[in-house]
């Protein structure tokens, strides 16, 4: 079978993710397609046991990774991350990051967040989310470990703001940050919305694991 995920527009570009497989092969590959010029092309595509994964846009680039995956458990055992221009050209090695991290970026900041729901992922004592530049050097960081382990993620946001949206037992919330703040080398959320889960629509998942 066979599946197109993850559709991005960047500009006049669009990427998605054709993902493929049978009983013999699994492929993965990053498509582009030039809404000017409506050609698509592939600019990224599975090696071996190695999967592309994230993209995140940055100022007219391109950062993304390589994953590879051991056979029988499943589990990251190298991410390979790269950054190229907008049409996958010119790709080169970027900054290193822990095997399960997710990368974002707003054009004008890059985040690094630990991924909570593995078997593999770090304790809950060193799981963070970390504000870096395009080296990969620290600017800011918070703890993000007693957040939701299935129901929490960032939302780039706007040029101000950074949010973070959890789920507790009784509760969703949403919390801001104030991204001119990052410099004090620290990421200071504050509670935005918070909301019981019986008083929201009917059928929302409560798993909070």
């Amino acid at each position: 079978g066979g599946a197109i995920q993850d559709i991005n527009c960047y500009g006049q570009n669009l990427y998605f993710n054709e993902f493929a497989m049978n009983s013999e092969i699994t492929t993965v590959r990053i498509q582009h397609y030039d809404l000017n010029t409506k050609r698509t092309s592939c600019i990224m595509k599975e090696n071996k046991d190695s999967f592309p994964s994230d993209l995140a846009f940055y100022k007219d680039l391109i950062f993304c990774s390589y994953t590879t995956l051991a056979y029988t458990s499943g589990e990251v055992i190298q991410v390979d991350n790269y950054v190229c221009n907008l049409d996958g050209s010119k790709r080169k090695k970027s900054f290193p990051t822990d095997n399960y991290q997710n990368l974002y970026s707003d054009g004008k900041y890059i985040y690094l967040n630990d991924v909570k729901w593995s078997p593999f992922s770090k304790p809950k004592e060193k799981q963070s989310l970390t504000v870096v530049d395009t080296e990969g050097n620290t600017i800011a960081s918070y703890p993000t470990g007693d957040y939701s382990t299935f129901s929490s993620d960032i939302i780039c946001g706007s040029k101000e703001h950074l949010f973070l949206d959890n789920q507790t037992d009784t509760t969703y919330q949403i919390y801001y940050a104030n991204k001119n703040e990052f410099t004090s080398e620290k990421i200071n959320f504050h509670l935005m919305f918070e909301i019981p889960l019986n008083k929201m629509t009917h059928g929302y998942s409560s798993n909070t694991n």
